[in-house]
């Protein structure tokens, strides 16, 4: 009678944070090719957090030399899109609240869907229904404008003279509901002027960033003028702009841009050109 012994084949993972499954069928084999164990079919699973399983082998201890062979199938279990996500995931609550509640804020805008309003911004021929409340939590400008006896209170009207209706559109998007979309240099130009007048600095903040983010030898000059006016912040960004790139500063001196700014601007002219004398003193 043969004594046999009783062994295991341990299977491990790197990633231990998922679900996976294990399913396959395993030999032993010896050296004359002859399958020395029954063919053994495997089926478990690894749970989050469990690094390796053990599946137990028996077979002859007279074999001193043999080799595994079979196949195994290892397959990660996707979370369904349907689970419900952990009471503390406190991010993903938020976000998804959030999202919904600038949903409906947005369709208080919509001259469709808008309730309750009680002023409208004129902006040549187009009206847009809006509400003083929110408008006054969002805007200090507006605030003063409807706690006084000005006309617009009186009339429940306000004449907006110094925007485009895309960009009045784009702001009050974002009075209610913080989201701005689509942006362009030229349109953050234009909104970081019509935050800058009615006092939003979150939009204000967005405008700068963005502009930072695109900014070029092409366009530099354009930004530069934009900070100037409205943000010292984004003027300095785009005066060390120009400085780190002095080399290519020749070129810009023959640009409509340049040769307008000198014009138009010449204290900002002056200081670019200081600086550039003072960055390649350095």
């Amino acid at each position: 009678m043969h004594n046999s012994r009783r062994d295991s084949i341990e299977i491990r993972r790197h990633c231990k944070n998922k679900n996976s499954s294990i399913s396959g069928k395993l030999k032993l084999r010896n050296s004359n090719n002859l399958c020395i164990t029954k063919e053994m079919e495997i089926s478990f699973s690894f749970e989050p957090g469990c690094e390796s399983k053990k599946i137990p082998v028996y077979y002859d201890i007279f074999q001193s030399c043999f080799e595994i062979v079979g196949y195994v199938i290892i397959s990660d279990k996707e979370k369904p899109t349907h689970a419900i996500p952990k009471v503390n995931d406190e991010k993903y609550i938020e976000n998804k609240y959030l999202n919904e509640l600038s949903k409906d804020l947005e369709r208080l805008l919509d001259p469709e869907t808008a309730s309750f309003e009680d002023v409208h911004l004129k902006c040549g021929s187009v009206a847009i229904p809006a509400h003083k409340n929110i408008l006054s939590m969002r805007s200090p400008v507006f605030s003063a404008m409807f706690s006084s006896e000005m006309e617009e209170t009186r009339k429940n009207e306000v004449d907006i003279t110094d925007v485009d209706v895309p960009v009045l559109r784009m702001m009050l998007k974002y009075v209610y509901t913080g989201k701005v979309e689509n942006l362009t240099v030229s349109l953050a130009g234009d909104l970081l002027f019509a935050a800058d007048k009615y006092l939003l600095k979150g939009l204000k903040s967005l405008c700068s960033d963005y502009l930072k983010s695109t900014i070029s030898i092409q366009n530099v000059l354009g930004i530069l003028s934009l900070g100037d006016l409205h943000d010292p912040d984004l003027k300095m960004f785009a005066m060390d702009f120009i400085c780190e790139k002095c080399d290519e500063f020749p070129a810009l001196e023959k640009t409509e841009e340049w040769k307008n700014l000198q014009k138009e601007k010449v204290p900002l002219a002056f200081e670019v050109l200081t600086s550039l004398v003072k960055s390649k003193g350095k």
